[in-house]
């Protein structure tokens, strides 16, 4: 006679331990991309946040004759000048909405609670903006004689480099005078 075997519907301990094992793998290999794919939304919204601003003083140069705004660089470095938060959303400009948004890279955890701005303003320095007509800031150069392209001079970037590792090329967004962001 035949002993009848009768088989547990249940899993050994060595299917539960490569059951997990395959689990913890595949999470291993998602987390990265889900890092990744975390990192270039916040560079997308910060560059979109650069875009908005780069409405805001377009529409600033249409009210003042074409000149800049005079701004702070950063507002903790130089206090005796308004912010470019400040300077935009005046009564009589209101380029911008003072509780915009726009204002706070969503990847900056440091700069926008002091300065409250995420964003640097080339104010100053030998092609700063501050104050000066466009047309003034793209004038042709003594050594070249040929006028500057809108596309090569910084408006607004990010004051720390937040979006990658530093000195690489996407750790920074970046504003320029013909209103495209990098």
């Amino acid at each position: 006679m035949h002993a009848v075997q009768r088989r547990r519907a249940a899993f050994t301990l060595v299917e539960l331990m490569v059951v997990i094992a395959i689990i913890v793998t595949l999470l291993g290999l998602s987390v990265p991309a889900v890092f990744k794919v975390n990192q270039l939304y916040l560079r997308v919204h910060c560059m979109s946040n650069l875009a908005d601003l780069g409405q805001a003083i377009d529409t600033y140069l249409r009210y003042s004759g074409g000149r800049y705004p005079d701004a702070a660089q950063m507002p903790s470095v130089t206090p005796n000048r308004p912010s470019l938060q400040a300077v935009l959303s005046d009564r009589r400009h209101q380029c911008l909405d003072p509780n915009s948004p726009s204002l706070k890279c969503p990847a900056d955890q440091k700069r926008f609670p002091v300065e409250g701005i995420s964003y640097e303003y080339k104010a100053g320095g030998r092609r700063g903006l501050a104050g000066r007509l466009r047309d003034e800031v793209s004038a042709p150069s003594r050594r070249t004689g040929r006028p500057a392209p809108l596309a090569t001079i910084l408006v607004l970037y990010d004051f720390d480099e937040v979006h990658a590792a530093a000195g690489s090329a996407h750790s920074r967004c970046y504003l320029y005078a013909d209103y495209h962001v990098e």
